[in-house]
C-alpha cells in the first residue's frame, strides 16, 4: 500500500532566486548562501546594484559566482 502522501526533497525546495518588487524597483534575492538582495537595474556596470549582504562570506570566489548567477538568471529570465 502506498501511504497518503509522499515527501519530495525537489518539490518542495525554495527557488535560489526571487525577484520581488519594492517601492517601484525590483529586487533580487538570493535564499541559498551566500544569501543578498540588490536591486536590479540593467545598468552599465552592472545588472545588480546596491548590493546588501544577509550572510557574511569571505570567499570572494563563492560570491563572485552566486552574482554571476544571478546576473544569468535575470537574462534567462526576461527572455520568456
Amino acid at each position: 500500500m502506498l501511504p497518503e502522501f509522499t515527501t519530495c526533497e525537489f518539490c518542495e525546495r525554495e527557488p535560489v532566486y526571487e525577484v520581488i518588487p519594492e517601492d517601484g524597483k525590483l529586487l533580487i534575492r538570493r535564499n541559498k548562501f551566500p544569501r543578498f538582495i540588490g536591486e536590479i537595474t540593467f545598468g552599465s556596470v552592472s545588472d545588480i546594484e546596491n548590493v546588501s549582504m544577509i550572510d557574511t562570506c569571505v570567499d570572494v570566489k563563492l560570491l563572485g559566482n552566486a552574482m554571476r548567477k544571478a546576473g544569468e538568471y535575470l537574462i534567462k529570465r526576461n527572455r520568456t
